[in-house]
C-alpha cells in the first residue's frame, strides 16, 4: 500500500493561507511577512516586519475515514494522462494513485494540466509510461485528522507605537468573521484547492523585548493565533468493478 506522504494541506500550505490573510489587511510590501525558524535570514531593512512561527499542534478528534472511487477512460503518453470519459465517480484528484491494466505499480497523478478541476482533461503522472486508451481508476482512501494549529505572529518595529498598533490590528481581525470568511473562501493560488482551515481564536497582544544582531534592544508585540485544520493522507485503495457468482456443490447428508 502506497501513501501520500505529505498531508494535504501541508504546513507550508497552511502558512501560505495565513500569509495571504495578513496581506489582505496589512500592506506586506511595506510591512514584510516572513517565516520564522529559518537560518541565515537577516532582518528586513525596513523598520516594520512580522515573523510567523509555528508553536505546536493538538489533535482535536479521532480519524475520519472515507473512500473515493473513480473510474474513467484514460490513456498515457510519457508523463501525460488524458482522461476522456468518466465511467464512475466525478472527480480525479491530484496525488491519487492510478490503476489500470499495464499501469506501473505505484503510479500517481501529480498535477492537472488542462480541464476543470478534477474533471476531464490532461494530468501529469509519475513514473512515465505509454498506455493505449483503456479503463483506468484513481480510487483512494482518505484519512482525515482534525488539528489545532497554533502560530505566533511577532510584530517588530523601530517604533513601539507602530508594533503595538499592528499587533492590535492582527488580533482584532483574527477574532472577527472577517477571518472566517477569508479562510472559508480561500483557494491556494498554486494548486487551486480549498483547504479546511478555520480560525478558532487569537490571544491578546503581549509585549516582549529581544536583542537583535546589532545587540540593540527591540520591542516586539506578539499575537498567538489558533486554527482548526483538517489534514488528509491518501492510501491507495482499489475497488471491485465486477462481481462473478457461481455455485459450489457440497455433499448433502
Amino acid at each position: 500500500m502506497t501513501f501520500q506522504l505529505d498531508p494535504i494541506p501541508s504546513q507550508s500550505e497552511i502558512q501560505k493561507a495565513l500569509a495571504a490573510f495578513v496581506a489582505s489587511i496589512i500592506d506586506t510590501s511595506v510591512v514584510p511577512f516572513i517565516a520564522g525558524d529559518e537560518n541565515r535570514v537577516p532582518e528586513p531593512s525596513g523598520g516594520d516586519f512580522i515573523v510567523l512561527t509555528m508553536l505546536f499542534k493538538n489533535r482535536l478528534a479521532t480519524n475520519i475515514d472515507t473512500y473515493a472511487d473513480v473510474s474513467f477512460t484514460g490513456a498515457t503518453a510519457g508523463t501525460v494522462l488524458t482522461a476522456s470519459a468518466f465511467i464512475l465517480g466525478s472527480r480525479i484528484d491530484v496525488n491519487a494513485p492510478l490503476f489500470g491494466v499495464g499501469v506501473s505499480t505505484g503510479t500517481r497523478i501529480t498535477s492537472q494540466l488542462t480541464g476543470p478541476p478534477g474533471g476531464l482533461g490532461t494530468y501529469t503522472i509519475a513514473p512515465a509510461q505509454d498506455i493505449a486508451s483503456e479503463k483506468m481508476a484513481a480510487g483512494k482512501k482518505l484519512i482525515t485528522e482534525k488539528w489545532e494549529y497554533v502560530f505566533q505572529l511577532s510584530v517588530h518595529s523601530d517604533d513601539i507605537m507602530d508594533s503595538s498598533d499592528l499587533a492590535t490590528t492582527l488580533s482584532i481581525a483574527l477574532r472577527d468573521t472577517l477571518a472566517s470568511e477569508f479562510f472559508g473562501s480561500f483557494l491556494d493560488p498554486d494548486t487551486g484547492l480549498h483547504y479546511e482551515i478555520m480560525p478558532l481564536h487569537a490571544d491578546d497582544p503581549k509585549k516582549i523585548t529581544m536583542e537583535n544582531a546589532e545587540q540593540q534592544t527591540e520591542t516586539v508585540w506578539i499575537v498567538t493565533a489558533h486554527f482548526q485544520v483538517d489534514q488528509t493522507i491518501f492510501p491507495a485503495q482499489q475497488f471491485a468493478d465486477q462481481l462473478e457468482t457461481g455455485i459450489t456443490e457440497v455433499d448433502m447428508l
